[in-house]
């Protein structure tokens, strides 16, 4: 995916990102192991490394203050949900 987002004094080019999502004021993505957080209106971005668990899930989804990571087979049970709180 390639994704070039421009306003009237900033543009930042989002390439090979995966799991691309909109929340309120961010958009989200994942690479190589990472979560990317791009604040639109200040153009500043974090970067975080995804937990093993992560990594490791089924699917996963996150909102502006959280990562839910639905897991298969984990401690004996058919299915897990790990959250994890963004900061």
């Amino acid at each position: 995916m390639c994704l070039i987002i421009s306003g009237p004094k900033n543009a930042i080019l989002i390439q090979q990102w995966q799991n691309f999502k909109v929340s309120g004021k961010y958009i989200y993505g994942t690479m190589a192991g990472k979560l990317y957080r791009y604040e639109i209106k200040s153009s500043l971005y974090d970067e975080w490394s995804l937990p093993e668990a992560v990594k490791e899930s089924q699917s996963f989804n996150f909102s502006s203050t959280r990562v839910y990571a639905l897991k298969k087979n984990c401690e004996g049970q058919n299915s897990c949900l790990y959250i994890y709180t963004i900061r």
